[in-house]
């Protein structure tokens, strides 16, 4: 199994509330990897809950920046892959388990009139993967053992582009 999976493009969609500008809730889909044919795919998707606070709101409320510092749990991690290297065809890949997701965000508001804001999230995940799926065609799968739990940590930086109403 390889890890270096994932370069290309990379998505989120975050639906939540913010309460009163100080802490915000919401469900996170994020999927960062390759697009294209079954040969050439590759990346990792997440959903998770997560959690945010808004330090520079206890400063000033108005500010046209926003800090925020953020964790979660992610329900569902898969770290995918197809292979050719020793099959004749592709073979889908996978780990899946759960996920750690924390970070850092910062956000610059065009104006108050505007719900637009652009902005930089640094995240780091670290996974806890609880199934290795060898052949997803074939459905041929197996448990890690208790003893030795297969982790990882990656970093995921991204421009964001949001939405606020």
């Amino acid at each position: 199994m390889t890890t270096a999976v994932g370069e290309g493009a990379a998505a989120a969609l975050q639906i939540g509330y913010n309460i009163k500008g100080y802490v915000s809730l919401w469900l996170d889909l994020s999927y960062h990897g390759t697009f294209g044919s079954t040969i050439d795919t590759a990346g990792n998707g997440t959903a998770a809950a997560m959690l945010g606070l808004h330090p520079l709101r206890f400063i000033g409320p108005d500010l046209p920046v926003d800090w925020k510092l953020y964790g979660g749990y992610g329900f569902f991690d898969i770290l995918f892959y197809h292979e050719t290297v020793f099959q004749p065809e592709a073979t889908g890949k996978a780990w899946t388990g759960k996920a750690l997701p924390f970070g850092t965000q910062f956000e610059y508001k065009f104006s108050d009139d505007s719900p637009f804001a652009l902005g930089i999230d640094l995240r780091g995940v670290s996974a806890n993967y609880e199934k290795w799926i060898y052949n997803n065609d074939k459905d041929i799968s197996s448990t890690p053992s208790a003893d030795k739990p297969v982790t990882t940590f990656r970093k995921e930086g991204r421009l964001t582009f949001g939405w606020h109403f």
